[in-house]
């Protein structure tokens, strides 16, 4: 789910033409990670939704109130209409039965298949008034995974941000960029080290080789410069998987996976 209507909604300035470019990138970026063709059907809000997908947008919006929305995220009088119609989009994508055809053929039949939402728990305000509401149109209430926020490379009490460079680590930087950064966000010292052993639970998919790292860690048997440059192999890898994949997502790649058909 693309979610490009909010994008225009939040951001007056913003292009319509402008946001259609940021759902190819975004579409790419998502798929470089892995997705089974068979099992993904991948949307743009603006060009998918109608038909039964739009019934459950109605259909959930009339039991939302305007004041249950400003409780959940914090809107006011000054936030244009469309930013609280949202809530009832991503509710509806919460069910099965907006997918007739992709999910399966028989709507009674699509009702009864659940919903897991990994998200994370800045935007589950989005999602609050479908759990209070989705029994009352007999569909099953969304189950959520939240997960934790990766603690900025300025501090585990600083959020990334796109103006600053220095906050994170692009999918596009460099190998010398990479390790540059790190190199400048861990200084010796063990708070720094704490935080770059949060990056390692991240992106380090051996499980006991980080419960190895974790353990020397604790028992100071692990040097400073050791483990910043276990983190720097570590994401350069991760980077470089990322860009190898992007770069075999076609037009005719994005075309399939956004092509409506009944799903394996």
């Amino acid at each position: 789910m693309l979610t490009d209507d909010m994008k225009v909604l939040h951001d007056k300035d913003l292009l319509i033409q402008d946001v259609r470019k940021y759902d190819i990138a975004n579409a790419t970026d998502i798929l470089a990670f892995g997705f089974d063709l068979s099992k993904t059907f991948m949307f743009s809000n603006m060009d998918y939704i109608g038909g039964a997908f739009y019934q459950n947008i109605i259909s959930i919006a009339r039991h939302i109130t305007v004041s249950s929305i400003k409780e959940a995220l914090g809107f006011t009088d000054d936030h244009n209409v469309g930013m609280f119609y949202c809530c009832s989009t991503q509710s509806a994508g919460c069910f099965a039965s907006s997918f007739p055809g992709i999910l399966g053929a028989d709507k009674a039949g699509l009702r009864s298949i659940p919903c897991l939402i990994p998200c994370s728990y800045d935007i589950d305000g989005y999602f609050a008034e479908v759990r209070k509401h989705a029994g009352k149109l007999g569909e099953l209430p969304p189950s959520f995974l939240y997960s934790s926020l990766l603690p900025s490379l300025q501090g585990a009490d600083q959020k990334m941000s796109a103006s600053v460079k220095s906050s994170a680590i692009y999918l596009t930087d460099e190998d010398d960029v990479v390790r540059e950064k790190i190199l400048a966000a861990f200084p010796i010292g063990q708070r720094s080290m704490d935080i770059a052993l949060e990056w390692l639970r991240f992106f380090l998919e051996d499980d006991d080789e980080l419960a190895t790292i974790q353990t020397k860690h604790q028992a100071h048997q692990l040097l400073s410069v050791e483990l910043r440059e276990i983190l720097t192999e570590v994401i350069i890898k991760t980077v470089k998987k990322f860009k190898t994949n992007r770069q075999r997502i076609s037009n005719d790649v994005l075309k399939a996976f956004m092509t409506p058909r009944l799903l394996e």
